[in-house]
């Protein structure tokens, strides 16, 4: 019986101290990180998308990955596409203003929050992948915040 109690104690020592250390670092990511990359990458980025300056918004802000995946003129016409339908962008903001940190596909930590994508005629969601290249973050990926069941293709926002 005084073996059980041991164990018992034991093991909810170990679910507390997991649980305190879990939370100071969910904390310190949405301290710290959520808002360093909402200012060093969501914001500077949505101003040059704002103002057009496609180029130097793919160049300066998006990984290698990205790049290899999107070309340059893939991504601009998206970037005109997007502003022929949901008009000017006014802003990018965080949703909830909540990172999470995780591993992607090709096994590098990324961190993946929400945006809205607020704009003249149509506003909406998306979902943005972060990685930190060379020191900096840049966009790994985008998509569609919504659920879906069937593949989809990689947004461009």
């Amino acid at each position: 019986m005084k073996q059980i109690y041991i164990i018992g104690t034991a093991t909810l020592i170990a679910i507390l101290i997991i649980s305190y250390f879990s939370f100071k670092s969910f904390q310190k990511l949405n301290n710290d990180i959520s808002p360093d990359i909402f200012n060093k990458l969501i914001k500077p980025y949505s101003e040059l998308i704002a103002n057009s300056d496609y180029e130097k918004a793919y160049k300066l802000y998006t990984t290698v990955s990205y790049k290899s995946k999107h070309s340059f003129d893939e991504y601009k016409t998206a970037q005109i596409n997007n502003k022929n339908y949901f008009g000017e962008l006014c802003k990018m903001s965080l949703t909830s203003g909540i990172f999470i940190k995780m591993i992607d596909k090709e096994n590098k930590w990324i961190y993946r929050g929400t945006i809205n994508y607020e704009c003249k005629k149509i506003s909406r969601k998306f979902t943005i992948d972060v990685a930190i290249e060379n020191g900096v973050y840049k966009i790994a990926q985008t998509y569609p915040s919504q659920l879906s069941f069937v593949k989809m293709k990689s947004m461009i926002f």
